[in-house]
């Protein structure tokens, strides 16, 4: 899409104004996509100082309680966007120039927040079934 924008606007001289709207929703939905994808492959950048401080045990409590807030914020997020898609489909706000409903895409905003709270839910399951593994393996 990029590539058409830039094709027609500096080669043909037309340019295509929906190629852009387009292209940063799309660049919008996938950085959402990589936070779901980086939640479950436990890729997130993350200060260590207070790792090596703690006990493996302590580590493990904190690593869960930090995954179990990060879920509760995607999740606030989530629920208090509630208000600004329901003020965009009362609005019937549309898109600038590819003209689809803002509410449509505020809507998904809030299903990938809900999405990254499954996948920092998931994690943490995910931590205690390896723990209580490792346990009865002793």
């Amino acid at each position: 899409m990029c590539f058409l924008q830039v094709l027609f606007r500096f080669v043909f001289n037309l340019p295509l104004a929906w190629t852009e709207e387009l292209s940063r929703y799309v660049f919008i939905i996938l950085i959402y996509c990589g936070a779901s994808a980086a939640v479950l492959d436990n890729a997130h950048v993350r200060v260590e100082l207070i790792d090596n401080v703690l006990s493996e045990r302590g580590r493990f409590a904190l690593d869960i309680a930090v995954k179990l807030l990060c879920a509760a914020v995607s999740l606030v997020i989530a629920y208090n966007s509630r208000q600004i898609i329901y003020n965009a489909s009362l609005s019937k706000q549309l898109s600038a120039s590819l003209r689809i409903p803002m509410a449509g895409l505020y809507a998904l905003v809030a299903v990938m927040f809900c999405l990254i709270a499954f996948r920092f839910l998931q994690a943490v399951f995910k931590m205690i079934v390896r723990k209580k593994e490792v346990e009865t393996k002793s």
